[in-house]
């Protein structure tokens, strides 16, 4: 059969038509293919297209999850409290990169620890900042929420260090109850 013969039939040649193969990858059809004439596009073309993006997308996604929840270690609590002590620890820690830290700290699904609080606060000490360190402390009563057993006992592991930088609690102060 000719290539006039063949267009004159409704059949297609083979670099039109590709398939999906189950990696995802296209390969080509080996025979002519036959369509009906009423319509422009074969059926079973249409279908491999969809199938082809299915599969493609569907495999695609699934490697692509595999490689995000694969990498790194995991960080133990004892290197996050002790990343986050250095953090604050820093002597040339200035007003910007204690916000910026607490609240990303803040941001956590945790209540940070008492340790972390402590270089936390002492760095507003440094600063002259005592209003954020008063937010700290609200910040922390807030992260507990209704665990009420938390608070007091941060506040207990916190108390000497509070009172040799000479900071109140916002219970002392009155404003827990606005």
């Amino acid at each position: 059969m000719s290539k006039c013969q063949k267009k004159k039939l409704g059949m297609i040649p083979p670099e039109l038509i590709f398939y999906p193969s189950l990696s995802g990858q296209i390969f080509y059809a080996k025979k002519w293919f036959y369509f009906s004439q009423h319509t422009t596009v074969p059926i079973r073309q249409r279908l491999s297209v969809k199938v082809f993006f299915f599969c493609f997308f569907f495999f695609w996604t699934a490697v692509l999850a595999s490689r995000c929840y694969s990498h790194g270690k995991q960080e133990t609590d004892e290197e996050f409290d002790a990343r986050w002590v250095t953090y604050f620890n820093k002597p040339d820690i200035d007003a910007w990169e204690l916000r910026k830290g607490m609240n990303t700290l803040i941001g956590y699904d945790l209540v940070p620890e008492p340790k972390i609080l402590e270089a936390a606060l002492r760095a507003c000490r440094r600063l002259n900042d005592l209003a954020s360190a008063i937010r700290i402390l609200e910040a922390v009563k807030d992260k507990a929420g209704p665990h009420k057993e938390i608070y007091p006992y941060v506040i207990q592991e916190l108390k000497p260090t509070l009172d040799e930088l000479g900071i109140s609690t916002p219970e002392e102060l009155g404003i827990d109850k606005v």
